[in-house]
């Protein structure tokens, strides 16, 4: 369960060749996905998933070309299961291709691993638990968006099956370019999408390290899970960082229309020297809020947070578009004076009283739970 952060580049236009070059596959995917902009739009309550306007295209497209004595004629052309577009492509001699995950997404989902004929039919589909124990893949090192699950295929010696290094979990492999890695070869035959895992003695010591790292997580789990359980109050805390997680928590087990990642705030004192930044940065958002937006608001101080919103409803006229749905960490009376505020803004309030803990949805729990029992979703 480890979430480390990762950054995608946009999918382009890529073309893949067989070792002879007789077999050419062009994919061009769905969307320009940026991964860099879609978490920024996460960060700042927009779930734009970094779409293009206009862009037609549901899945990507691939486009395959035969090269006889220097001539290449087009073998097919049809769109493939990847939404985007594959992360990783091999193109055999004979012409049979192996797609790998999902753009922004590896390892998840039915279609991490995608095998072709020559004629662009499908041969077979996976998800990593078809062919890899179910306790196997939830023990893999991941990232946000990712499984760590293999490293580069390669065509086997035969020149006809397909070999995709399968990571081995282990205790504290955490980091996508750790050079400890081990690995195990998983065989793919794409004549007939056959898969053959490893020898039992080179196996059965994969599964025993996955499992033992598998337990390790859990136990972490566990505790966290204690945490997680333990109704949330505001943090003993003078530090922003500590409101900042406070308000992203209250939020997750608030927020029932899961409309995306929070823009927090959190208002210094007027005599911090990052009070003017902090407003700043504030007003800015407001002015270019969508409607959907969700905007959490806390302060140190609950006179300074409505102090300033005061100020921000002075700012508002009408011809301006609505303000977003805003959470205000402000006690009862105070929450009423800024609702009376900001009634012309049009924006959606919702309290967050300073005094009320704030229990743990029970869908989490439940997915908490399923986890350390070794029930986990599809996904």
């Amino acid at each position: 369960m480890v979430a480390n952060a990762d950054t995608w580049r946009p999918a382009t236009t890529q073309t893949y060749a067989s070792s002879d070059d007789a077999w050419r596959l062009t994919i061009e995917p769905s969307v320009s996905s940026d991964q860099g902009a879609h978490v920024g739009d996460q960060t700042a309550g927009e779930d734009r998933s970094g779409e293009v306007a206009n862009d037609a295209r549901t899945s990507a497209r691939g486009t395959m070309e035969h090269c006889i004595g220097g001539t290449c004629r087009r073998a097919w052309q049809h769109h493939l299961l990847n939404e985007v577009a594959p992360v990783s492509v091999l193109v055999t001699e004979g012409g049979y291709v192996m797609t790998l995950d999902n753009w922004v997404s590896m390892g998840f989902g039915p279609h991490a691993v995608v095998l072709y004929d020559p004629a662009g039919s499908l041969i077979a589909k996976y998800a990593l638990v078809d062919f890899l124990p179910r306790e196997y893949v939830m023990a893999l090192p991941r990232s946000v968006s990712s499984l760590h699950w293999r490293d580069s295929p390669r065509i086997d010696r035969d020149g006809i099956r397909i070999v995709v290094p399968v990571v081995v979990p282990s205790e504290g492999a955490e980091e996508e370019d750790d050079t400890h890695t081990q690995f195990v070869d998983v065989v793919f035959d794409p004549r007939d999408g056959s898969v053959a895992l490893p020898a039992p003695e080179v196996w059965m010591p994969a599964q025993k390290e996955a499992a033992t790292a598998l337990a390790t997580q859990r136990a972490l789990l566990a505790d966290e899970l204690e945490q997680a359980v333990v109704p949330l109050l505001p943090p003993d805390s003078r530090e922003p960082l500590d409101w900042h997680v406070y308000l992203r928590e209250a939020f997750s087990r608030l927020d029932e229309d899961e409309a995306g990642f929070p823009a927090t705030f959190v208002v210094p004192s007027p005599a911090d020297p990052g009070y003017a930044k902090e407003v700043g940065r504030l007003h800015a958002r407001l002015q270019d809020a969508k409607a959907r937006d969700v905007i959490m608001l806390g302060a140190l101080s609950q006179d300074a947070l409505l102090d300033l919103l005061k100020q921000e409803a002075a700012s508002f006229h009408p011809g301006m578009r609505a303000w977003p749905r805003l959470y205000l960490l402000l006690d009862a009376e105070r929450f009423a004076q800024a609702s009376a505020l900001l009634a012309p803004s049009g924006a959606t309030l919702i309290q967050l009283d300073p005094a009320r803990a704030i229990p743990q949805r029970a869908d989490y729990l439940e997915a908490w739970e399923d986890y350390l029992q070794g029930r986990p979703d599809e996904e």
